[in-house]
């Protein structure tokens, strides 16, 4: 039904929040993580030569596309030679794109009908367990306008939840995506470091220099860490050793303080 669709890997949604939420559920314990479907689509295809598995003396041997995921492959179970012949009608934008996850025809004309994506009929049964249903993030605004009499709405969403609605994408930023994840707690802690800075630093006490070092220090250290985890070295992560630089300089300025403010011993 499909083609090229290489892997399929069962995840857990940001393991560090208890989105699941804590409560037992039968055998399951407390906080343990449910099983994930999670389908991801290049939409610039991929490099077909490397993009391989097959088996080699009882073990799984993996195209260097794959091979990042070398140490899950006893775990893993890799699909080839499906094919999608809908696919093959109308044109290479929409009608490749708007039934991936269906298979289903597409109606041309103007008119939108797919068919419900394989993703939503997992939320629509699953979907209960879980307080997240179904997260959909795309790259790219929908298109609406109309290319060889096919609607771009297919080619613009993979993820149907009825043969006649798309699933629109929560962002389709990136940027936005880490704001609303993590955007209140930095809004939150970077408020608390202004009052922070304002008030017991300025009058130098002591414990707010420390409590600004270490904080700012954690926070920027622990973004690095992340960045490095999930590969994502860009101009914008840059900021943060820039941020961090001038954290430390700043302190480093206004160090003597510490000493200045320590009472003077006086002997007889």
């Amino acid at each position: 039904m499909l083609r090229g669709l290489g892997v399929t890997m069962a995840l857990p949604w940001m393991e560090s929040h208890r989105v699941w939420g804590d409560e037992p559920r039968g055998n399951q314990r407390a906080s343990e993580a449910p099983v994930r479907l999670a389908v991801m689509f290049s939409g610039n295809g991929f490099h077909s030569k490397e993009w391989w598995a097959r088996e080699e003396n009882g073990q799984l041997e993996l195209g260097k596309v794959l091979e990042p995921l070398s140490d899950f492959r006893q775990k893993m179970l890799y699909i080839s030679g499906l094919f999608n012949a809908e696919a093959l009608k109308g044109n290479i934008h929409s009608s490749q794109t708007g039934n991936l996850l269906s298979g289903a025809p597409l109606a041309s004309g103007g008119e939108i009908r797919s068919g419900t994506s394989i993703d939503q009929l997992f939320a629509q049964r699953h979907g209960r367990e879980t307080k997240v249903p179904s997260l959909v993030l795309g790259c790219e605004k929908s298109n609406p306008s109309v290319h060889k009499n096919y609607s771009m709405l297919y080619s613009s969403h993979i993820s149907w939840s009825s043969p006649t609605t798309p699933t629109s994408p929560m962002t389709a930023n990136y940027l936005i995506v880490l704001f609303r994840t993590y955007g209140i707690h930095c809004a939150v802690f970077g408020l608390m470091g202004s009052l922070i800075a304002v008030t017991a630093f300025r009058r130098g006490e002591r414990w707010a220099w420390w409590t600004l070092l270490a904080s700012n220090t954690m926070a920027l250290v622990s973004a690095m860490r992340y960045d490095w985890i999930v590969n994502a070295i860009g101009p914008f992560e840059l900021t943060e050793y820039l941020g961090l630089a001038l954290v430390l300089w700043a302190l480093a300025v206004t160090a003597p303080f510490v000493a200045a403010t320590r009472p003077v011993r006086r002997t007889a």
